[in-house]
């Protein structure tokens, strides 16, 4: 596995979602960041992954939920 890949897309990831105030998943994002760094708790490197996942799945409902009801 690259952690190092991992921690350097995280690092990109999160100033964006920082900007867009959306605490619990820039949160979710600099963990993973940190131990993708250490590179030595790959069970916990695919926890935060999952973690990530699953809050990004939960935002992009909530976003394409305010767009239809914004423009529709």
């Amino acid at each position: 596995r690259n952690y190092d890949a991992i921690a350097e897309l995280a690092h990109k990831l999160a100033s964006p979602v920082k900007y867009m105030n959306v605490t619990g998943v820039y949160n979710t994002i600099k963990e993973l960041e940190h131990y993708a760094k250490k590179g030595k708790e790959p069970t916990v490197i695919e926890e935060k992954v999952a973690q990530l996942h699953h809050k990004i799945e939960a935002l992009n409902k909530e976003l394409e939920a305010l767009l239809k009801e914004k423009f529709e």
